[in-house]
């Protein structure tokens, strides 16, 4: 899933700040229309924690909330 595109594509801005090496580093801006835009595409695509990249420098270490799923 390519989350910048979505949120370009929910009326976001995405700027990018810097690249170093192979990682870029971004910036996303926008409304609060823009921001429930994106949530909305989010939730209709049904994307889950694990789908969503890692952020840059991280160890692919996600905290994701548990879902309905996973709660017994």
């Amino acid at each position: 899933m390519d989350i910048l595109k979505l949120a370009q594509q929910s009326g976001m801005l995405v700027v990018l700040d810097a690249r170093i090496g192979n990682a870029e580093y971004h910036s996303v801006h926008g409304s609060v229309s823009s921001l429930v835009n994106f949530a909305r595409a989010i939730i209709e695509q049904r994307v889950r924690c694990e789908d969503l990249p890692a952020p840059p420098g991280s160890r692919d270490v996600k905290d994701c909330a548990p879902t309905e799923d996973t709660v017994s």
